[in-house]
């Protein structure tokens, strides 16, 4: 392991964003808890008239020289943890591990993907990570594949903060490859996973740090995950979680400070889905078959139900229900829902937010759950606050939602989503590119807006920012020098839902050389330029419309024939079927018919005995609609 390299590093990074969240009077008493420190033996105390005039920045940049990278992190905790900020201690060390366990828990993926390896192993060179020997050795190999593979082999002897090194650099270098990662995954708590024991996040800790030997088992040790610190973590027993792709932009990973999802084994429904026609919302319909805990799929609402029940909910907004909408000082924290229930049925309801509470800038005692009753805006305290839901239990049900009072918040941190659109009716190539909170229903509502007035198409690539961007903040979009981007800033705002949504337009001639575009934090006087946010690498064929395919025939049946029994037993949103057939290939009566049938199944096999009277253009439609109603069902079927 090298010593030395530049101070400004990955390491220094993580004190420094540690350091600005205590803000001005608890800085100063970390420096004077930081004066009183008795460190390892080999190193010195810090004079506290030293420290004084230092900024964060200075501050974090000085622990790092005057502890070394190897120790300047558990001395930065260890005074955090004297001064009562557990929950910022406890944070440090978790984005530490992560850093650590994603090289090495992804080690094939990595080896295989990166793509700047030059600027890669550059970096690690200037950290301080790979000597200069070690770094000419991996350069000398012929391909990237090779050299990847040949910085892994000293993988195993670097210690934690030397791992996270290699996590940041790779990720400010390769940035495409995390931002995909982070887009198509859904994983199990990586706890639960391994069958790794819970970490102990409730010891407080002594000011001095006990000297680490093989004997010693401190709390410190369970904090990091490690029999030792600063030995290599012990390699899970199986792999990595396989992480599930999905084909929405609401599941899973929010952003890299928060990259699992919440593990409350809630079970995933697929609502039946109707209206959505004429400037109608849509309308869900989630049947429960017994009790128990369920989550879903369209809305990321989850429901603990006491019996077997159905429950009818929409997206909503405020000012639908309220003229001036929810009184000054106060921000939406997630999507409003307009829920129709059993009374009694329900014993809990999780609803959604979009905050991200990783970062620790948000006190959750200032989060409440809004309901309109009688034109009157009424607020409770949620029973629970979630990573990405606030539950309350014994609900009444009325337009509802999650918000907070923002007031006594200047930097709220939130998750976000970068949408991009290509423009079909403009000129050349043109691009729609939209920031909005992580909200299912804003989203689906720039997707109808973009598609009614360009026909527009949505181009496929991760939404997710790689951090939480903040309300009131400019960001910049950035691309090649020959595309036009205007605005080039754009504000970070929360727009209702019925507001139309502020976005960036960038126009390019073509993409034959392709097209990089970033998204960054416009940097105020004095501040340090950040790292990309968000990042995508667009292609000619990222843009194009996809081809329309034929129905695939096999021995002369329709699609809809080849799979009579599975699409009987499988179609969960029936009604919303019959009701776009109805007056082009079911007559009233035929209607009204299968609609008097009790269950699903029983009213697809009814409709199925009126198909074999049906030409290919009737069975064509039957097709579409399956499509729009059940895409997942028909993708699924496709691929067989």
């Amino acid at each position: 392991m090298a010593s030395g390299g530049r101070k400004e590093n990955a390491v220094v990074e993580l004190l420094w964003y540690s350091l600005e969240q205590l803000g001005k009077h608890a800085l100063t008493e970390f420096k004077a808890e930081l004066s009183k420190i008795q460190p390892k033996e080999g190193y010195e105390c810090i004079e506290l008239e030293s420290v004084m005039d230092l900024s964060p920045a200075a501050l974090a940049s000085l622990l790092y020289s005057h502890f070394g990278q190897s120790h300047c992190v558990e001395v930065t905790a260890n005074v955090l943890w004297a001064m009562g900020w557990m929950a910022l201690a406890n944070d440090l060390l978790d984005k530490l591990n992560q850093g650590a366990r994603f090289v090495e828990w992804s080690s094939d993926l990595l080896i295989q993907k990166v793509y700047n390896v030059d600027g890669t192993m550059k970096e690690l060179l200037q950290e301080g990570v790979l000597s200069s020997e070690q770094h000419d050795s991996i350069m000398a190999e012929s391909t990237n594949l090779n050299r990847m593979q040949k910085l892994y082999e000293l993988v195993p002897a670097w210690d934690v903060t030397a791992k996270y090194c290699l996590y940041d650099v790779l990720m400010r270098n390769n940035p495409s490859i995390f931002l995909q990662y982070l887009a198509d995954t859904r994983a199990e708590s990586c706890f639960d996973e391994f069958g790794m024991e819970e970490q102990d996040t409730s010891w407080t800790g002594p000011v001095t740090y006990p000297a680490i030997s093989e004997s010693t088992d401190t709390n410190w040790r369970k904090l990091m995950g490690n029999q030792n610190l600063f030995t290599p973590c012990a390699p899970p027993e199986r792999e990595p979680p396989q992480m599930e792709s999905d084909s929405g932009t609401h599941s899973g990973a929010k952003c890299m400070a928060c990259p699992w999802p919440e593990d409350d084994r809630a079970e995933e429904v697929k609502p039946e889905i109707t209206g959505g026609k004429e400037g109608k919302k849509e309308t869900y319909r989630a049947h429960f078959p017994r009790a128990g805990f369920f989550r879903c799929a369209e809305t990321e609402l989850k429901f603990l139900v006491r019996t077997a029940t159905t429950v009818e909910y929409k997206y909503s907004f405020w000012e639908r229900h309220l003229p001036d909408g929810i009184p000054a000082g106060w921000m939406e924290a997630g999507p409003v829902f307009d829920i129709r229930a059993t009374l009694g049925a329900v014993e809990a309801i999780h609803l959604p937010h979009f905050l991200c509470l990783a970062e620790g800038n948000v006190n959750t005692s200032e989060m409440r759950i809004g309901h309109v009753v009688n034109g009157n805006l009424l607020l409770e305290n949620p029973d629970a606050v979630k990573p990405f839901h606030a539950e309350l239990r014994d609900p009444s049900f009325s337009p509802m939602g999650v918000i907070l009072l923002s007031a006594a918040f200047p930097f709220i941190p939130v998750h976000s989503l970068v949408l991009l659109y290509r423009v079909i009716r403009a000129a050349d190539i043109t691009l729609h590119l939209y920031l909005i909170p992580n909200n299912h229903g804003l989203e689906k509502v720039v997707d109808k807006d973009e598609k009614r007035r360009g026909h527009s198409l949505l181009v496929n690539k991760p939404p997710q920012t790689k951090r939480p961007l903040n309300f009131n903040t400019w960001y910049r979009v950035s691309g090649p020098s020959q595309a036009e981007i205007n605005p080039q800033e754009l504000k970070f705002v929360y727009l209702t839902s019925d507001s139309r949504q502020l976005h960036t337009e960038i126009y390019n001639k073509d993409l034959q050389e392709g097209m990089q575009l970033t998204l960054m934090k416009v940097a105020q006087e004095g501040e340090k330029e950040c790292d990309p946010l968000w990042a995508a690498f667009l292609r000619a064929g990222d843009i194009e419309p996809p081809a329309a395919s034929p129905p695939s025939y096999s021995a002369g049946l329709h699609f809809v024939e080849q799979h009579r029994e599975q699409l009987i037993q499988r179609v969960t949103s029936v009604s919303t079927v019959l009701d776009r057939l109805y007056g082009h290939v079911l007559s009233n009566e035929q209607y009204q018919s299968i609609r008097a049938v009790p269950t699903m199944q029983e009213q697809m096999r009814l409709l199925y005995s009126f198909v074999p009277s049906w030409d290919v253009a009737c069975k064509d439609l039957f097709l579409d609609t399956l499509k729009a109603t059940n895409s997942h069902l028909i993708q699924d079927l496709q691929g067989q």
